[in-house]
């Protein structure tokens, strides 16, 4: 597979690319652990650790050691293809609006589902409107 294949792969045609692009770009700063990706991410420690095993996986990024609290660095695969990540990175950006605009139809959608099932009542509990989220 080609690295422009393979970055298309990690960050495009996955859910999760746009997370794993997030730690890739801290990566590119300084080296992190899982926890500091985690805190500085605002994300749950196991989501971070699943991206990093992913990343690592795909020869991206690597670990000093497989210790709590290793350090994770970008590889020389990455850095010497910086250029093209940043292109793909570019066009993450581009997808984002759509997954936007179709959670918010998503939502609108069950809304709509809460109020028929409520009699077309348009006052709704907080619970319900949560539901609809």
């Amino acid at each position: 597979m080609t690295i422009k294949k393979l970055l298309h792969q990690i960050f495009l045609k996955r859910k999760g690319g746009k997370t794993s692009a997030k730690i890739v770009d801290l990566l590119l700063i300084r080296p992190y652990n899982g926890s500091q990706i985690a805190r500085i991410i605002e994300m749950d420690y196991n989501t971070i650790e699943y991206h990093l095993e992913i990343l690592c996986k795909s020869k991206l990024v690597m670990c000093e050691s497989d210790s709590y609290g290793s350090l994770y660095y970008p590889t020389d695969l990455l850095l010497k293809n910086h250029e093209e990540y940043e292109k793909i990175k570019d066009r993450l950006k581009h997808t984002l609006p759509l997954e936007e605009t179709l959670k918010q139809a998503r939502q609108i959608e069950n809304l709509h589902l809460i109020i028929k099932n409520n009699g077309h009542d348009f006052n709704l509990t907080e619970e319900q409107k949560k539901l609809a989220e």
